[in-house]
């Protein structure tokens, strides 16, 4: 709750001041802990504003971001074959803008990354890995919106 109350006031200066990467880096916050709750189509749109305030600022750091968050969703939603597809994704994108990942990022990724390795052979996971490598970003984006809209596969 304090973490919502402090994002929702850091997103208001920021947007007071027109300060976009802030924003952008705010509402991503604000979408991860929605997402902890459980919340996640609020968490959905919470990464829909920052990835198009990223794509205003010219696009560079949204694209990986926006699809690694996506891939933690589609793990949560107990579908850790779209998660790989969608972390193979997010990987080429970073690759491709030259970016790389600040420590609090490359820890929250490993993570991401372990957990849905641990839910699937090593068949899988490479050949989701590289499937998602492929995929250009309008494609991975469809595909990630797809997965987080089909039902949950656990229930």
């Amino acid at each position: 709750d304090l973490a919502w109350s402090q994002l929702t006031d850091c997103l208001a200066i920021f947007r007071e001041i027109g300060d976009k990467r802030f924003s952008a880096l705010a509402l991503e916050r604000m979408a991860d802990v929605l997402c902890r709750r459980g919340m996640l189509a609020e968490g959905l749109a919470h990464y829909e504003q920052s990835l198009a305030l990223w794509h205003d600022l010219g696009g560079q750091v949204g694209p990986g971001r926006y699809l690694a968050r996506m891939a933690r969703i589609a793990n949560t939603r107990g579908k850790p074959e779209s998660a790989a597809h969608l972390l193979g994704a997010a990987e080429a994108q970073r690759q491709a803008a030259a970016l790389s990942l600040d420590a609090l990022e490359r820890a929250e990724y490993e993570r991401d990354v372990a957990s849905v390795r641990a839910q699937l052979d090593d068949a899988a996971f490479s050949a989701a890995w590289a499937n998602g490598r492929l995929m250009n970003f309008a494609q991975a984006t469809d595909f990630a919106r797809g997965t987080i809209n089909e039902p949950r596969l656990n229930q």
